[in-house]
């Protein structure tokens, strides 16, 4: 599995979804492109195109609130796309009709089967670190992902408890 095959089905996946947007789907490519995020090899500007992708996709369907969402990660991660268009259409819908500015599922979800799984990555001034701590012995897995640039701590247990948090560790603040 490589970055760019989760981002490659994540594409797959929502030129299926044009007609009808099955949550399931939804959750499925949520989690590919924020899994893709975390593989140090994949380019900035595929994963930004392929986030531009479901953020039009949440506009024909009206979750409005998700594709902002999006957006916001999308101008992290990689902020040389054509989004202010975007962003203005969501902003007049936000201030006219709150009602209508909906999420649906969280833009943060991660699958841990899927992320980049090296004990150590280095990328420029991007760490992401898997941290072997004594819970780990006793089943818990602590690992630190990236997804845009926030840093966030999950922690996954055996019966399949899972925790995401933001990191203790700063912000990551370069450009690609």
């Amino acid at each position: 599995m490589t970055g760019y095959s989760l981002l490659y089905e994540a594409k797959e996946t929502m030129c299926d979804m044009l007609l009808s947007f099955p949550p399931k789907k939804e959750k499925r490519v949520i989690e590919l492109i924020n899994s893709a995020s975390t593989y140090p090899s994949v380019s900035r500007y595929q994963l930004a195109k392929t986030r531009m992708m479901l953020v039009d996709l949440y506009i024909v369907h009206e979750f409005y609130g998700s594709a902002w969402e999006q957006l916001q990660i999308l101008k992290e991660e990689y902020d040389r796309l054509p989004w202010k268009e975007k962003e203005k259409k969501l902003t007049e819908i936000r201030e006219k009709d709150s009602e209508r500015f909906q999420c649906s599922q969280d833009a943060n979800m991660v699958n841990l089967s899927m992320i980049y799984q090296d004990k150590h990555i280095r990328r420029g001034d991007e760490t992401c670190r898997h941290t072997k701590t004594e819970n780990e012995i006793h089943g818990t897995r602590t690992s630190t992902i990236r997804i845009g640039r926030e840093n966030l701590s999950v922690n996954a247990s055996e019966d399949s408890n899972l925790s995401v948090k933001p990191s203790s560790t700063k912000r990551i603040s370069s450009t690609d």
